[in-house]
């Protein structure tokens, strides 16, 4: 067993086009995720989108 539990999602769809996206408000969820699976800092691509996700999220 991992000790990993179901993290609530919050979607949006467009009922006009079908947009959908999902996303994690919780940071205490966030942390979870990061605890369990950590960053990719390695990956270049990644990391500028993940610095302006966290200063959104005034992790930084």
């Amino acid at each position: 067993m991992t000790g990993l539990h179901a993290i609530p999602l919050t979607r949006y769809v467009c009922f006009g086009c079908g947009f959908s996206e999902e996303w994690i408000e919780s940071r205490a969820n966030l942390e979870h995720l990061r605890d369990a699976y950590g960053y990719a800092r390695d990956d270049p691509e990644l990391s500028a989108g993940e610095e302006s996700i966290q200063r959104q999220l005034g992790l930084l």
